[in-house]
């Protein structure tokens, strides 16, 4: 896999803003789905999804300013 993303010219963890924003926005509409196709309230999809692609997982994504950003904004939906 880090070959196929070297000749792409990407590296891991995702560093641009945009491919950031663009993945957790996929993760966010796609894991409640599959959590539902297994019988799981959508809210541990999310979580799963967090697990596994953040950066004690496959470290796709890194915790830097991006994340916490969209991640305050999370909790600001939540409050509201």
């Amino acid at each position: 896999m880090q070959n196929y993303l070297a000749s792409l010219g990407m590296t891991l963890p995702i560093e641009d803003p945009v491919l950031i924003f663009g993945f957790i926005m996929a993760l966010i509409l796609l894991a409640p789905i599959a959590a539902r196709k297994v019988r799981l309230p959508e809210i541990v999809g999310l979580i799963a999804a967090g697990i596994v692609f953040g950066p004690y997982g496959l470290g796709i994504l890194e915790r830097g300013e991006s994340v916490e950003l969209l991640g305050m904004v999370g909790l600001m939906y939540i409050m509201f």
